[in-house]
């Protein structure tokens, strides 16, 4: 049960059962063809729905404090990046 939040696992498709809780009906597989061919509409209505946070200063501050200390590399404005093939999407908190 452990070893695949360990190793990773596969990001599209069926993952294997692990064996707790009841099995559910099948759910819709991604198509990865469809789901790159939107990215560009749905990055862009994200990153306009998209508000700035109360927290944010602090939270730059942790980020260049993490970078300085060699926990990451140094971070950049978004709009500087290529995302052209990368799909963002909004943190959902359950």
């Amino acid at each position: 049960m452990a070893r695949p939040l360990l190793k990773g696992s596969q990001l599209f498709g069926h993952l294997p059962a692990c064996g707790i809780g009841e099995p559910k009906d099948e759910l819709e597989v991604f198509d990865l063809k469809a789901t790159r061919a939107q990215c560009a509409d749905d990055n862009a209505e994200l990153l306009q729905s998209l508000r700035e946070d109360v927290n944010a200063e602090a939270l730059h501050q942790i980020t260049l404090d993490d970078h300085a200390k060699g926990r990451m590399t140094k971070p950049v404005p978004a709009e500087s990046l290529d995302c052209s093939q990368v799909c963002r999407y909004q943190r959902r908190i359950l």
